[in-house]
């Protein structure tokens, strides 16, 4: 009998714990689709509507979206087509906003409007709170308007407002250029910053 054992021969297999690479995968999973939920609960609805404005001599037309120039917050998404009728006398407006994920029915108004070479203006005051003053500069080729609140306006809904917003009838869509920022997304930040520096 050899004093010697024979030992096996070929090669010794650990095993490994699955469970654990498993249950890491699916961590890292659900924090990618919680960061991806994140981005698309807070992603604003934007009106598609570009700026464009036209003018004849019967008819004038613009449409866009309306943006504050006067420093101001920014105001609800909305898309707005304006039609004027100089043989006529009026002007129709027709908007339609967007908020908190939701697109409202449009609204649709006819006001009488006066004409002038230079311009067409007109007044709407059918809003509860407040009154806008409407005005297609046909040499500049720009649509403005002047939201002031009513002096008797009151109620929730009115009381918040501010009391002046000027503003212009512009492009709709605005490209965001940091959507990530101002949320919480480290895994998402993470793959950007390396994205772009393989873009550099």
């Amino acid at each position: 009998m050899n004093d010697e054992q024979s030992v096996p021969t070929g090669k010794v297999t650990k095993s490994r714990n699955w469970w654990k690479i498993g249950f890491f995968v699916a961590l890292f999973a659900f924090e990618v689709t919680r960061e991806i939920a994140v981005l698309e609960a807070s992603a604003e609805i934007q009106p598609n509507t570009m700026y464009h404005l036209y003018n004849s001599s019967e008819l004038v037309s613009a449409e866009g979206s309306w943006k504050r120039i006067d420093g101001g917050g920014k105001l609800i998404g909305s898309s707005v087509k304006i039609e004027c009728w100089s043989e006529k006398g009026i002007c129709l407006e027709a908007y339609a906003n967007a908020r908190d994920g939701f697109v409202y029915a449009p609204n649709i108004d006819w006001f009488d409007a006066n004409f002038t070479r230079e311009a067409v203006t007109y007044e709407n005051t059918v809003p509860e709170c407040a009154s806008y003053s409407v005005r297609i500069d046909l040499k500049m080729k720009k649509v403005f308007a002047v939201r002031d609140k009513k002096p008797d306006a009151k109620g929730e809904l009115c009381g918040p407002l501010e009391q002046r917003v000027e503003m212009q009838l512009a492009d709709g869509y605005e490209s965001k250029t940091e959507p990530l920022k101002g949320h919480f997304v480290p895994v998402l930040s993470v793959l950007a910053t390396i994205i772009r520096s393989f873009e550099k």
